[in-house]
């Protein structure tokens, strides 16, 4: 599977790569912190491996899931799906369940 690994340093590199020893996963590791600005480099990439000094915030999670924001002026409506209002269901590039998962939604 492949992965965007933000905020890495070389230590993070080596520790990652050692951990997968089997190749199961392809590991793209990416210098830059997590954020609003940083997040589309995520796009083709089921999974993302944050680090504690990156930001998931909403916006980033809407980034990252690919959803829309709903309007700001009108009150949200629950889709019939089972994502939060404002996402469409898509694989959460976070924690690599799908969005509306009860991890997802607290967020």
């Amino acid at each position: 599977m492949k992965v965007a690994v933000f905020s890495t340093k070389r230590y993070d590199r080596i520790s990652l790569s050692e951990a997968n020893v089997a190749g199961m996963h392809t590991l793209e590791f990416l210098e830059p912190s997590l954020g609003e600005r940083t997040a589309a480099f995520a796009a083709d990439y089921p999974v993302v491996c944050p680090f504690v000094n990156d930001r998931l915030t909403p916006e980033v999670l809407e980034i990252l899931s690919g959803g829309v924001p709903p309007p700001r002026s009108e009150p949200a409506q629950r889709p019939e799906s089972d994502a939060p209002v404002g996402l469409q269901p898509r694989r959460c590039l976070v924690i690599g369940l799908r969005c509306g998962s009860a991890a997802c939604a607290g967020i």
